[in-house]
């Protein structure tokens, strides 16, 4: 018995470095327990007691989330934070082959689209080997503005919301085949992501994981209880103490935060791209074989399905207008909307063999970043999804004018994020004129668009078009945006609502 339980605990060590051995030590080590004690030797028994703990500690410490006094541990070393939330890292000394145990995205969408549902209308998107069936709410409408004595068309994806999770606008988009699949069997039971901490995709992702809790009603128990697992920076001081925007409302509808330390945040989630399509070699999924992982800003094929609708309704509308030339016009953080949308295009017109294929061009505005950045960002995704990365495939990328006003970012564009007296013009302009804008995406996204308006140039992609205005959403981050605008002393705090 002695020399079983030694051995449990060398073998425990290497729990260290792999878990899953913990679990089956600690069904052995609790049948050395219940033998020590039938043959009543106490200190046997104790021995036996002590490894059984410590391997059902070593079990959970990679699966439960601790709370109040958190620690992120890297094996290396260890930073203790106190927040009211989850920060735990599943963090590995030893780098796993990427994509390892994590749920495969096409499989993930060929569920997605058997799934049905008989309050939503159906879409079917020739091309392939199969037809692309997917399944979406009413479209949402275009509406017709003059801005500048200019006509120019709004797509209100701002006025679509999703069955069940209620996400609207862009992210409406991306995740519509997650939001497609069943709670129970289909639903993955961990979404991992990351990103900022205002993010419109992490709250969008928390609300679907919520919804499907909720959907499991009397069903859902401690195991099935969907989870959504995001990585972040750390936590800016006023914001751990003043909760507000997204983050606070991700984090009421169950997020799991996990803070990193930004060293190990730029090593797990950085570089030229600003991040992969696929899951970093050193993150294990919180649950293996059933965890989905969700590159920020839903940069990934999981996007595809909605980026497939939004083009149906978009050659529709070009269609019904006599096709005349069009500029389809979108805010791009990860650009992963744009590259969609112009491959889904592009394909429509292909598979329907209409001549005049080039009169529909996507237009990028990168509201992160500068061109180069948006560049790289669509042709490593566009590789990931079995494309040649080329520039000639790509949409078009709206440069800032060279005469421009502009205060700093790079190359002319605007630092995301940053109050800009510009933004704040353009968002005042466009209110007037009947388009009410974000000031992370929409206003910043025009600010660059106006700058063009009445250009002849030839290079310019808006010139000689007629302009089709995505309109992304994330409206309900207004009034914490105009705070920060309060605090740069740009506008008054009597004017915000």
């Amino acid at each position: 018995m002695q020399g079983c339980c030694q051995g449990l605990i060398r073998r425990g060590r290497l729990c260290l470095h792999a878990h899953e051995l913990a679990k089956n030590e600690l069904g052995i080590a609790r049948l050395a327990t219940r033998q020590a004690c039938r043959m009543q030797k106490s200190s046997t028994c104790l021995l036996a007691f002590v490894v059984c703990v410590y391997c059902q500690t070593m079990t959970l410490a990679f699966q439960a989330p601790r709370r109040r006094h958190l620690t992120y541990n890297n094996w290396r070393r260890s930073t203790t934070v106190q927040l009211p939330i989850e920060c735990v890292s599943p963090l590995r000394a030893t780098a796993t082959a990427a994509g390892s145990g994590w749920i495969n995205t096409k499989d993930l969408l060929q569920r997605s689209r058997r799934c049905s549902d008989n309050e939503t209308s159906m879409a079917t998107i020739d091309g392939g080997d199969a037809d692309t069936v997917v399944r979406f709410p009413s479209q949402s409408s275009v509406e017709r503005l003059v801005i500048r004595d200019r006509i120019c068309f709004i797509k209100r994806d701002d006025n679509l919301f999703l069955p069940g999770s209620n996400i609207s606008g862009n992210k409406a988009r991306k995740f519509l085949s997650l939001n497609n699949l069943p709670a129970d069997d289909e639903f993955p039971d961990a979404l991992v992501s990351y990103g900022g901490h205002q993010s419109n995709a992490m709250v969008a992702l928390a609300a679907i994981v919520s919804s499907k809790n909720a959907a499991l009603g009397d069903r859902r128990t401690h195991d099935a209880t969907k989870r959504f697992i995001y990585y972040s920076k750390p936590i800016p001081r006023y914001l751990k103490q003043n909760p507000s925007g997204n983050f606070l409302r991700a984090t009421s509808l169950g997020m799991e935060i996990r803070t990193l330390p930004h060293e190990e945040y730029r090593s797990l989630f950085g570089g030229l791209h600003g991040g992969s399509a696929m899951p970093p070699a050193d993150l294990d999924p919180p649950l293996a074989g059933r965890s989905l992982w969700v590159p920020q800003g839903g940069a990934s094929g999981v996007a595809q399905d909605g980026a497939d609708v939004l083009a149906l309704e978009i050659v529709d509308f070009w269609a019904s207008r006599d096709m005349p030339p069009l500029a389809v016009c979108c805010p791009g953080g990860t650009c992963t909307t744009a590259l969609l949308l112009s491959r889904s295009i592009k394909r429509i017109l292909r598979d329907k063999r209409i001549q005049s294929a080039d009169n529909i061009k996507v237009v990028v505005i990168p509201c992160v970043g500068n061109d180069e950045y948006a560049m790289r960002q669509m042709a490593s995704l566009d590789k990931s999804l079995g494309g040649r990365g080329a520039e000639k495939d790509m949409p078009a990328i709206l440069k800032p004018r060279v005469d421009a006003r502009s205060r700093g970012g790079t190359k002319g564009y605007l630092t995301f994020g940053e109050p800009t007296i510009e933004i704040l013009e353009t968002f005042d302009e466009l209110n007037n004129a009947g388009l009410f804008l974000d000031l992370l995406y929409g206003a910043p996204a025009w600010t660059l668009m106006l700058q063009h308006w009445r250009s002849r140039d030839d290079n310019c992609p808006l010139t000689g078009r007629q302009v089709l205005y995505i309109h992304s959403g994330g409206l309900e981050g207004i009034s914490s945006q105009m705070t920060r605008y309060k605090h740069k002393k740009l506008i008054e705090e009597r004017t915000i609502q």
